[in-house]
């Protein structure tokens, strides 16, 4: 939801439908951006399904089990902007056993919790010995040289979400939680 909301890249600040339709009430910050999760969550808890064109995720991403249709749906020629952002004529949902299959395929995973982890065993892959910011023993210690672009988004923590809201995110993405 940040992303959609506050990325310009996602945004559409410009397009007029776009922000009549956007759950964006109450200006910005936690409190209102918590109450517009919830508006946004509800879409793809309680909508048509699949979406009817790639407009009803209002030019964003869908986040209804997104990681298992990425990795386990086989787009039919589409590009990844119509495979990630289905319209109609895509298969919307992923298959576990096949998004599963293809996650262990993967030479690495980049796991965002563990993103200076992650990095250091990429590292040690790609480089044959650990980076000396990798290692336990160093002074260097921490993420220094490992990028990672926030786009200028607020940081939120999972546990400022209402159980409820976190109990909707669960309903959509069930199969996600599974594949990771």
């Amino acid at each position: 939801f940040v992303r959609c909301r506050y990325d310009p890249y996602h945004s559409h600040h410009k397009d007029r439908n776009w922000l009549r339709s956007f759950p964006r009430k109450g200006g910005k910050g936690p409190e209102a951006d918590f109450d517009n999760l919830e508006a946004w969550i509800d879409r793809f808890q309680d909508g048509d399904w699949p979406p009817p064109s790639a407009n009803w995720t209002w030019n964003c991403y869908n986040p209804r089990n997104m990681h298992t249709r990425f990795f386990g749906t086989e787009c039919n020629g589409a590009g990844e902007e119509e495979c990630t952002n289905p319209s109609e004529s895509v298969l919307v949902t992923g298959n576990l056993s096949a998004a599963i299959h293809n996650v262990f395929q993967l030479d690495g995973v980049i796991v965002l919790e563990f993103y200076h982890e992650s990095m250091c065993v990429i590292k040690f892959d790609l480089y044959g010995k650990l980076p000396e910011e990798c290692r336990a023993d160093s002074q260097r210690k921490g993420p220094e040289g490992h990028k990672h672009v926030s786009h200028g988004l607020p940081h939120y923590s999972v546990s400022q979400i209402s159980t409820d809201v976190v109990s909707k995110i669960r309903s959509i993405t069930q199969d996600d939680a599974i594949l990771y």
